[in-house]
């Protein structure tokens, strides 16, 4: 029997068990068939990414004596209700990936005889398993030119969209422009740099106003699509999108993917001292 964690919740603390380990179906690409008329075979579009799929656990739970089963369904319910919003999934039978899920079925408890009860839980999931060592903070290098540097080496195979922290250093001075730039260059082999990544090796430039409010720290969320500020205080400064500017070369969706099985560095340089990354790798 084994242990089902979710919303960092594990079933054990609810004297819960997985009866069997569950299949784990791969993910369908999602793909677009045309057929037109008068022509053998059909038109192909792959839209470039995968659909959910569903995981299947089968519980068991033995209760103690006087305990009621509409109790037990309460206490199950509320553990795994999400209101919609995908959260992290992992078992015992995989230590190295979690998914990120929600509860798609109505499920209903089976009484044995009084004494235990079994049940099953239907998961929709993302395609991807993350990788626990891809959930981590990492820290940038800084280099005698106060770059920061970040070696995205993917060997999962999976197309990491990154969360990133930025700290300001003690040359952010408020009363001037500052501008903060994100760079990304292929690598070869020897971790050499190549070529740009996406036709230029700017990702991305944050210009913060002059006389504007200190900013202690930056988060750039790929995934989210999300750019935010915070105070010394870590405070979200809500203005800030509105108050500065943020130049990129494909100013239509600056939030790229990093490839997948590729290794790529990401340089930030400006007024920074510090900054983390979490590589978000996955595989299917």
């Amino acid at each position: 029997m084994g242990t089902l964690i979710f919303k960092q919740k594990s079933s054990k603390e609810l004297g819960i068990t997985i009866l069997a380990i569950p299949t784990q179906p791969y993910p369908e690409r999602d793909i677009t068939y045309t057929h037109v008329p008068g022509k053998s075979g059909d038109i192909v579009i792959d839209n470039g990414s995968y659909k959910n799929v569903e995981i299947t656990y089968s519980m068991f739970y033995e209760y103690p004596e006087g305990t009621k089963l509409q109790q037990i369904q309460n206490n199950v319910a509320k553990w795994l209700s999400t209101n919609g919003v995908y959260a992290r999934l992992e078992d015992s039978y995989d230590n190295s990936h979690f998914r990120m899920a929600i509860v798609s079925n109505s499920f209903e408890l089976t009484d044995l005889q009084g004494e235990a009860v079994t049940f099953d839980v239907v998961f929709t999931c993302k395609p991807q398993r993350f990788l626990k060592v891809g959930d981590d903070l990492y820290n940038f290098d800084k280099d005698s030119s106060s770059t920061l540097s970040f070696v995205n080496d993917n060997i999962y195979g999976g197309d990491n969209k990154p969360y990133i922290e930025i700290y300001t250093s003690n040359e952010y001075d408020n009363n001037v422009e500052n501008i903060v730039n994100l760079d990304i260059f292929n690598l070869d082999d020897d971790y050499n740099k190549t070529n740009y990544f996406n036709q230029s090796s700017r990702l991305l430039s944050i210009k913060i106003p002059a006389n504007y409010q200190r900013i202690s720290k930056f988060i750039i969320d790929f995934e989210t699509e999300e750019i935010k500020a915070y105070d010394s205080s870590n405070n979200e400064i809500i203005s800030f999108l509105e108050d500065s500017e943020i130049v990129s070369p494909n100013i239509f969706n600056p939030f790229i993917s990093f490839g997948s099985d590729t290794k790529t560095m990401i340089e930030i340089k400006g007024p920074v001292k510090e900054s983390k990354i979490k590589p978000r790798w996955w595989d299917l």
